[in-house]
């Protein structure tokens, strides 16, 4: 601002409580202010009033101020034309309880790997390639008791990538996407750009057996379908007439080789494929020009029929509609290590005892334990 014909930096701050703001040079009232235009205060927006709002020189700010904290406004209006992000809040604790049961939840940072999975887990997918996600993570304030020795705890989290399909909580540490700082702080912020696909977040105390409340909170760019994890595996009633699952299946389609030409000109494929098992349905991302798809997609399925194979197919992503390619199957019997196969893709009706050109590449794992993974 001008004070006549002399230019003074200054800062503008707000006391989130309110009443108590600054008393010296420029504060409400202050002399100084006599010497500012009644246009640019105007401009300033300037205000005498008891709400907490004050300026400071920039010389007196960095003179008071030993810590400086730099907030990110994050747009959540739903007309905006600026960027704008889907917020999802979740309030939840770190509790300690019976062992196995979903009151024990407080088991600490990713170094104690006994315990870590017992904390709270929530799933949230990112529906664009490589979407900038930012996750906050605030304990409950402890100043009110500060003079009782209560202080913040070391807080952080962790982010997996899951199955494209999982509604169940994670027993086994997945890939591993990016972990936070932990520090002894309220509040823990991260952005991150992630890959399309679902992901599991764990909030966490650094020390297993830690308790506190907490608000966790996820920016994306559309609705995320976040929800927290408290099933460990399937449930059927015993009035239900459905069969009870006896084998937990993933299955992660990672390639295909050497496919067919899909266009009377010799043009490469926009391959996608199709994971179908017991009637449940994941569909990878399209692969777009290549003989050779890459997909990386990993499915989970709770089997009931486990002599029934899982269906593989591939198709060609056109404008008008989509072509066949070819399919595979696989029975993927009990198995708890993870094994590569080569499938040969086959045709369909007439043709499904017809080898087609190609293979389809998988990684399977089976086991009867459905707390295994």
């Amino acid at each position: 601002i001008f004070r006549g014909k002399q230019k003074v930096r200054m800062v503008r701050l707000k006391n989130p409580w309110g009443e108590k703001e600054w008393t010296g040079a420029f504060s409400d009232g202050s002399p100084e202010w006599s010497k500012v235009s009644a246009a640019e205060r105007e401009n300033l927006g300037l205000t005498f009033e008891e709400d907490g709002e004050f300026w400071m020189t920039f010389e007196d700010f960095i003179e008071q101020f030993t810590d400086l904290s730099i907030c990110f406004l994050i747009n959540t209006k739903v007309l905006s034309l600026s960027k704008t992000w889907y917020e999802t809040v979740f309030m939840g604790a770190w509790t300690i309880g019976v062992r196995g049961h979903n009151s024990d939840r407080a088991g600490g940072c990713p170094n104690h790997k006994e315990t870590f999975l017992r904390n709270p887990q929530y799933r949230f997918d990112v529906k664009e390639e490589n979407e900038d996600v930012i996750l906050q993570l605030m304990q409950k304030d402890a100043r009110e008791k500060k003079q009782e020795g209560v202080q913040n705890m070391v807080i952080g989290f962790h982010i997996m990538k899951v199955e494209e399909n999982r509604t169940y909580r994670v027993h086994r540490i997945h890939e591993s996407i990016a972990t936070s700082d932990y520090i002894r702080t309220r509040s823990i912020f991260l952005r991150e750009r992630l890959k399309i696909g679902r992901y599991v977040i764990i909030p966490t105390t650094f020390k297993p057996d830690e308790q506190g409340e907490y608000i966790l909170r996820v920016f994306t760019s559309a609705n995320p379908d976040a929800r927290e994890l408290n099933i460990d595996s399937p449930r059927i009633p015993w009035y239900s007439c459905l069969k009870k699952p006896n084998i937990v299946t993933t299955i992660t389609v990672k390639c295909a080789l050497n496919l067919e030409k899909q266009s009377a000109f010799g043009g490469d494929a926009n391959s996608y494929c199709i994971i179908k098992c017991e009637g449940e349905t994941v569909t990878t991302q399209v692969a777009k020009g290549s003989c050779n798809p890459t997909w990386e997609t990993t499915a989970i399925f709770y089997r009931a029929k486990p002599e029934q194979p899982i269906e593989l197919e591939i198709w060609n992503k056109n404008m008008v509609m989509d072509g066949f390619i070819g399919r595979a199957e696989i029975t993927a019997p009990i198995n708890p290590t993870v094994t590569q196969v080569e499938l040969p893709i086959f045709g369909r009706r007439k043709e499904k005892s017809l080898e087609k050109g190609g293979r389809l590449i998988v990684h399977v794992y089976s086991d009867d334990d459905f707390t295994s993974i």
